[in-house]
């Protein structure tokens, strides 16, 4: 037992509660009773040992608070900022539809109330939080209400120890420059929070956001740095969303060659043959909504016959929006991306989930992912002390932000900026 923590037992996994094995096995620390279970005891426990459990989810790259009578959202949000320094983010500048806050709860996400996300069919997708908007937390915790019957875990992948895997030249290209990830019509933020086209300019020049015109259209442009030195641990970490941004250059079947081995067997068959072949299920998938949901299958179906008339020379092709820089999956070659593949299994790690379990995630040095499973899987999410990264084009690819360097997320900014536009206008 860790001798900085009294009333619980802290350790590292043990092999039957991985389903598959890793070489990180210091990720990630358990912390479980000694004696009380009760969430009185482990609020009053995570308050006054706040500081060396900040240190040992940096250290471990994630906590897993297990055997705790944690029930609820209700319970899980009032656990995680009993945290002493945790600041739970609730407004994100552009967040992804279907990240709405659980009734009851301040801060807890559905991680999306529009799909599910982990335990199904699909491949996983590992990804640092929120790498395509400017405000990215710190922390992500997740707390399971419900485990998958087969799989479903959430992956990680130690993207300290990935980084120091690749090649010296890939990582000088890398801290070089930041690379555009996404870009917003202002049109459709404006819509969004309700601003003048005068407010948005003001709030954007404000927050170091740039604005470029492109064809008649204004477009707000993040850029990211794709490297960040650690505030505690000072490692230097990849930090993006890597299935998001090298899927295009030939990372999917290398990661999925390279994960093989942990999907072996008749169980994972169905799995397999969806990953070979995602359009055939994908259709049975629509064929049976459109049976059980028709209204809501309506839209696949007509996206389904507008691309059928595109390849039929029927209708004229979509136009991909334009980048306004460079995308980070540019710089990578194409041995390169068979590197990352091979280093994220020889860094990732999972646990089996247990009702009641909360996860806490340094998400500047682990990716997540929801791992393939079956199963009613239900997590929430809650996530922690926006990091003020920079969004310029002119910064670095290189960020190192200090230990205690947190500001309020600009989308909340953003609506605060409204609230008192409002004010002043009624005044």
């Amino acid at each position: 037992m860790d001798q900085r923590y009294t009333g619980v037992v802290t350790r590292t996994l043990r092999d039957g509660e991985r389903r598959v094995p890793t070489y990180e096995q210091q990720t990630p620390l358990v912390i479980e009773p000694l004696h009380a279970r009760d969430a009185t005891f482990l609020a009053e426990f995570l308050a006054s040992h706040s500081s060396e459990l900040i240190e040992d989810i940096a250290r471990h790259g994630a906590v897993l608070v297990r055997g705790f009578d944690v029930t609820s959202p209700a319970d899980f949000e009032r656990q995680v900022l009993s945290i002493r320094g945790m600041q739970g983010m609730n407004e994100v500048l552009m967040s992804e539809e279907g990240r709405t806050v659980v009734d009851g709860t301040r801060f807890v996400l559905y991680t999306n109330a529009n799909f599910k996300t982990g335990g199904t069919l699909q491949s996983p997708v590992f990804h640092n939080e929120n790498y395509y908007v400017p405000d990215v937390p710190r922390f992500i915790s997740f707390f399971c209400q419900m485990p998958s019957w087969l799989g479903g875990e959430t992956g990680l992948i130690n993207t300290a120890q990935l980084y120091a895997d690749l090649p010296a030249a890939l990582k000088e290209r890398l801290e070089r420059q930041p690379f555009a990830v996404r870009e917003y019509r202002v049109a459709d933020v404006i819509a969004r929070y309700g601003l003048s086209l005068e407010e948005m300019g003001e709030f954007c020049a404000r927050a170091g956001i740039e604005i470029t015109a492109r064809d008649g259209q204004q477009y707000i442009v993040i850029y990211k740095p794709s490297v960040i030195e650690h505030p505690t641990t000072h490692e230097r970490a990849l930090v993006l969303h890597i299935s998001g941004e090298l899927n295009r250059v030939g990372l999917q079947p290398a990661a999925a060659e390279a994960f093989a081995a942990d999907y072996a067997g008749l169980r994972w068959g169905v799995h397999k043959f969806h990953w070979r072949f995602p359009s055939v299920m994908w259709n049975a998938k629509l064929a049976g909504g459109m049976l059980v949901k028709p209204r809501k299958s309506w839209p696949h179906l007509a996206f389904k016959f507008v691309k059928l008339g595109r390849a039929l020379g029927l209708a004229k092709p979509g136009q991909p929006m334009p980048q306004a820089g460079p995308r980070v999956g540019d710089l990578f070659e194409p041995q390169e991306v068979q590197e990352v593949a091979q280093a994220m299994r020889r860094r990732y790690s999972s646990f089996t989930w247990e009702r009641g379990d909360i996860l806490m995630i340094d998400n500047l040095k682990m990716a997540h992912a929801g791992m393939p499973g079956f199963g009613p899987r239900n997590l929430k999410a809650l996530i922690c002390n926006c990091v003020p990264l920079p969004c310029a084009r002119e910064s670095s690819g290189l960020y190192a932000p200090g230990p205690h360097d947190i500001r309020e997320p600009l989308g909340a900014q953003l609506v605060s900026y409204r609230e008192n536009m409002g004010a002043a206008a009624v005044v």
